[in-house]
C-alpha cells in the first residue's frame, strides 16, 4: 500500500546553489564598487547575507540527522523498515476508519480515516494522504 508522507525538503543541491549565489553577490559588490556606484553595492551585500543564510540552512538540513522534509510517497513496508532501522517505534499498520462528521448539504464527502473534508474528484485525502475508497 502506498502512503504519502513528508519527504526530504531543502537539499544539498539547494545549498550548493546558495553558495553560487553568494559568490555572485560578492562579484556584484566588487564590480559596483569599482564602477563607483556605492548604492548598488548595498544590494550585493544584502544578496550575500541572504545567500549565506540560505546555504547554512539548506546544507545543515541536508546533512543533519533531523531533516525538515516536504512530501514523498512510500510503501508502507518501506516506511516500517526505515523506522526500525532508525530505532523508532513502529507505526500502526492501518488506522481504523473513524465516523465522518455529519455532512452539510452540498459539502461533498469526508475522509474515512481522518475526517477531513475532500472534494468528490479527489483520489487521496489532503489531510492524511491516504487513498480514499471509491
Amino acid at each position: 500500500m502506498k502512503q504519502i508522507r513528508r519527504g526530504k525538503g531543502p537539499s544539498a543541491q539547494s545549498g550548493a546553489l546558495s553558495v553560487v549565489l553568494a559568490v555572485f553577490g560578492v562579484v556584484w559588490t566588487v564590480f559596483t564598487l569599482r564602477m563607483g556606484a556605492g548604492f548598488l553595492a548595498l544590494f550585493g551585500v544584502f544578496f550575500v547575507v541572504f545567500a549565506v543564510m540560505q546555504a547554512v540552512y539548506h546544507l545543515s538540513n541536508a546533512t543533519g540527522k533531523r531533516r525538515d522534509p516536504l512530501y514523498e510517497i512510500v510503501d508502507t513496508e518501506e516506511a516500517r523498515e526505515e523506522n526500525a532501522a532508525q530505532g523508532k517505534p513502529p507505526a500502526p499498520a492501518a488506522p481504523s476508519p473513524i465516523a465522518p462528521p455529519v455532512a452539510k448539504a452540498g459539502m461533498g464527502r469526508y475522509c474515512p480515516y481522518c475526517g477531513e473534508a475532500v472534494q468528490a474528484d479527489f483520489a487521496f485525502c489532503a489531510g492524511c494522504g491516504r487513498k480514499l475508497p471509491d
